[in-house]
């Protein structure tokens, strides 16, 4: 039996077991996903890297990990995009996207437009995760990621990296 229930009230879920993951993505975009229980969940949320612009690195993203107590329910999380790099004058160089989940915020890294760009910054509320501001960029060093790759701010010119988020069974 997986589930139980007496009339539309849920009385018996089977545990699922710790390391399962819930949801994984560095695809930037909106999500409607279901917490399964009521439990703690391991979480990293990443933000985006900001765009390189034509004399200064972008910034790097922020990050948000740890364990933390969730609800069973629905929620509407969203990774972060990355922020596009410098082509030319008629180009906008972008901000990395925030990342945001169960009210928590990895701020995006700021684009490279003048001498340094500013990294994302983290809102942490919920107990039991922790925040890291995103690496700031200059004019010859991107911001760097504070997480596998995810985040990173772009070199002059380039592309920043996206945001990540992945959710996991504790």
């Amino acid at each position: 039996i997986k589930k139980l229930y007496v009339g539309s009230t849920l009385v018996y879920q089977k545990i699922i077991p710790v390391g399962t993951t819930v949801f994984e993505s560095d695809i930037p975009g909106e999500y409607a996903i279901t917490i399964p229980q009521t439990r703690n969940y391991d979480i990293v949320l990443v933000g985006g890297g900001g765009g390189g612009g034509s004399a200064c690195c972008g910034a790097g993203g922020a990050l948000i990990q740890g364990t933390a107590f969730l609800r069973r329910g629905e929620y509407v999380i969203k990774v972060g995009r990355n922020g596009t790099g410098y082509i030319s004058s008629t180009t906008d160089v972008t901000d990395g996207g925030d990342t945001k989940a169960f009210e928590q915020i990895a701020g995006g890294g700021n684009k490279g437009i003048l001498l340094t760009a500013t990294g994302g910054k983290a809102t942490v509320t919920l107990e039991g995760l922790t925040g890291t501001n995103g690496k700031s960029g200059a004019t010859s060093k991107p911001g760097a990621s504070l997480y596998e790759g995810y985040g990173a701010g772009g070199n002059k010119k380039t592309d920043g990296t996206g945001g990540y988020i992945k959710i996991v069974t504790a």
